[in-house]
């Protein structure tokens, strides 16, 4: 019991303020992603988590390749804005 508290504290001290900086931003963009509409969500994930190229993607969902760069841009901006609007939401909750 004891080597185990003193293993957690060691692996506890080892995470830097650059580690929680880190996960609390894929918390941010996870949370970000989900509010996007499922089709914008999908491409983009698969973009951009899975690696797809974009031909396959447009196989993938039964359109064209030049739609897909559509969904794909709208996406961005979407995530782009969602995300702005998050961080504006938490430096007014810092600030009050």
């Amino acid at each position: 019991d004891e080597r185990r508290r003193e293993a957690m504290t060691r692996s506890v001290e080892r995470v830097t303020e650059a580690d929680i900086r880190r996960m609390e931003a894929r918390e941010l963009v996870r949370r970000a992603m989900a509010a996007l509409p499922d089709r914008q969500r999908e491409v983009l994930h698969l973009k951009e988590i899975e690696g797809f190229a974009t031909r396959e993607i447009a196989a993938m969902i039964g359109c064209d390749e030049a739609q897909v760069r559509v969904i794909l841009s709208r996406a961005r901006m979407a995530l782009r804005g969602i995300l702005q609007k998050m961080m504006d939401d938490e430096r007014t909750t810092r600030t009050d």
